[in-house]
């Protein structure tokens, strides 16, 4: 008899999780500020507000992943972990997967608009 294959649950949480990330890109670009996403692998992406960009990279071994916004020629980085009850830690703060993501392109889209702004005054 053959053994049951497990899914793995955090795997099918770190896709929601870009489904997420998806929508909220696509949501934020409705605002004026167009918002590119690029799916490199399975595990990673980046979403590009031109000029700044938030990349993001899960490690399924781990259950972590990692995020960088970077902006001109700042950068600022951050850790994230998928967590079995589909919230996310996110700089040691708990909170749901929705939240999590609408946090990090909300970071981006800040930066990208006030970049915008300095260009204008």
């Amino acid at each position: 008899m053959r053994g049951k294959a497990t899914p793995d649950v955090r795997a099918e949480l770190w896709q929601s999780f870009v489904g997420l990330l998806k929508a909220y890109a696509a949501a934020a670009a409705l605002g004026g500020k167009e918002h590119g996403v690029l799916v490199l692998t399975e595990n990673s992406l980046q979403i590009v507000a031109a000029p700044e960009m938030l990349s993001v990279a899960y490690y399924q071994a781990l259950g972590r992943g990692v995020w960088a916004l970077t902006s001109g020629s700042d950068m600022e980085r951050g850790t994230f972990e998928v967590n079995l009850d589909g919230t996310i830690s996110l700089e040691e703060a708990l909170i749901d997967m929705d939240h999590a993501a609408i946090q990090l392109v909300a970071s981006l889209t800040h930066a990208a608009n006030r970049k915008q702004n300095e260009v204008l005054v």
